[in-house]
């Protein structure tokens, strides 16, 4: 909860020099498995026939694939890591998303930065699963976030906030139930349900950040909850079943019911999250210089108490629902996506330094 004690002048002095605080902190910028290993480190580096592994693409947890971008293309390959097919050589700019059912339907493409302006890329899409693309006329600056193949299904946003396609992207139009204005700035698929339902985090101006979930089972009646929770800046989201995850500013935030009720998880990663809640306290000074975030979290899908969340610095994992959290073996630098299959055999790390493969349940 926002603290109301606070004088409305003094709550806008606090914002503006705690968002001035987060501009200074870094941003997220056919083959064999081949692949280099560091003992030492324990982690893997990920290459597909000498071609080292650039970047992930998000997969849900119930997709019979995965996709990967190397520096000679995108590949797909099945769940376990293995299988693996080059699509094409030259995938489109932006970011690209596959389709959470299984599907031929893909995405590409980047908004402009909000506020700043620039850094727009034009709305592409596939419908081989990849081997080739098409701009899609009239949709630049679209960013998407999911697509369903069998439902002709798409999700989007831009800086006014998210939108929804029926016909596969040729034409969107916006949720009214969100605040026009409000940035998606983190999203997930809710995985293992029957149900096409996904998690938004929207933020506004001043950094405040709003939890909401999206059923779009019904796409001529897509549904909004109420907001399932406030917390500040940027964070990551995951979700299966009846389980609901924010990794926030102030650690790892966990419900299982469905986001009625949160308990924070934040042992052992003290030294990349905030000891206080930005939203009602000042941040302490020297937690500002080191920096702070989480920017990235997956969950095992065979075990509700193990997860993985990614930070500004190294990778950290649990076996115990959060209640303590490890660093991630051979993992260092900002984390910015990581990817789980085969049922939590397979975990894929992208940093800043490339993409590694962790065994963080070991």
């Amino acid at each position: 909860m926002i603290d109301r004690s606070h004088s409305s002048a003094a709550r806008a002095r606090f914002l503006l020099a705690v968002v001035a605080v987060v501009a200074l902190m870094p941003v997220l910028a056919s083959l064999s498995r081949t692949s280099n290993v560091d003992a030492a480190d324990g982690a893997t580096t990920f290459k597909v026939n000498g071609d080292p592994v650039q970047r992930l693409v998000p997969s849900s947890l119930d997709a019979p694939g995965i996709y990967v971008i190397g520096a000679k293309g995108l590949y797909r390959g099945d769940q376990s890591g293995s299988n693996w097919q080059r699509l094409t050589g030259d995938p489109p700019p932006g970011d690209l998303v596959a389709s959470a059912d299984g599907g031929d339907l893909m995405l590409a493409g980047s908004h402009q930065q909000c506020g700043r302006g620039g850094g727009a890329t034009p709305l592409s899409r596939s419908t081989d699963g990849g081997a080739s693309w098409q701009t899609v006329n009239g949709d630049s600056g679209l960013q998407p976030l999911a697509v369903w193949n069998k439902a002709n299904l798409a999700l989007a946003a831009d800086c006014g906030g998210p939108q929804v396609s029926l016909d596969g992207g040729d034409s969107w139009t916006r949720i009214p139930q969100i605040e026009l204005g409000r940035e998606v700035t983190a999203f997930a698929t809710i995985d293992g349900i029957k149900e096409r339902k996904v998690l938004l985090g929207v933020t506004g101006e001043g950094g405040t950040s709003e939890l909401y979930e999206v059923d779009l089972t019904k796409p001529d009646s897509i549904t909004v909850s109420p907001q399932l929770k406030q917390y500040f800046a940027t964070g990551a989201l995951a979700g299966y079943k009846q389980e609901r995850v924010l990794a926030g500013p102030d650690g790892v935030w966990l419900s299982i019911d469905q986001g009625q009720n949160w308990a924070l998880r934040a042992k052992g990663l003290e030294k990349v999250v905030l000891s206080v809640d930005p939203l009602t306290e000042a941040i302490p000074s020297p937690e500002a210089k080191r920096g702070f975030g989480l920017n990235a979290i997956a969950l095992n899908p065979t075990s509700s108490s193990r997860m993985i969340v990614g930070s500004i610095n190294g990778a950290f994992a649990t076996t115990n629902a959060g209640a303590s959290w490890t660093p991630v073996a051979g993992i260092k630098g900002e984390v910015e996506a990581i990817v789980v299959g085969d049922l939590g055999n397979l975990v894929l790390v992208q940093t800043e330094n490339g993409v590694f493969r962790v065994h963080p349940w070991s």
